[in-house]
């Protein structure tokens, strides 16, 4: 996956959280990727991390680092929205 898709799937997953659950998303870009930000209806942060992308001039091993710990905070915002009530599983 290029590091276009990875950022529009981070996009996509931040709307959807913003829409189905009472917490905002949002991404900032940062040199070399993206931060992540969700927030609580308090303004405290419940996922806050710095996302590097991964690039064509990466080797291998770094290249699947990022796509892993990229996918983990996937799986942690589709957690929230499967945790919130009236959502299906």
């Amino acid at each position: 996956m290029k590091p276009k898709d990875d950022r529009q799937e981070l996009w996509d997953l931040a709307i959807e959280v913003t829409k189905r659950t009472p917490y905002s998303a949002g991404l900032h870009s940062i040199p070399g990727g993206v931060r992540v930000l969700v927030l609580n209806f308090s303004g405290q942060p419940v996922i806050d991390s710095n996302c590097m992308l991964p690039q064509d001039n990466d080797d291998e091993f770094t290249q699947s680092g990022k796509r892993k710990f990229i996918r983990t905070i996937m799986d942690d915002m589709r957690k929230l929205i499967r945790d919130e009530p009236g959502n299906a599983a």
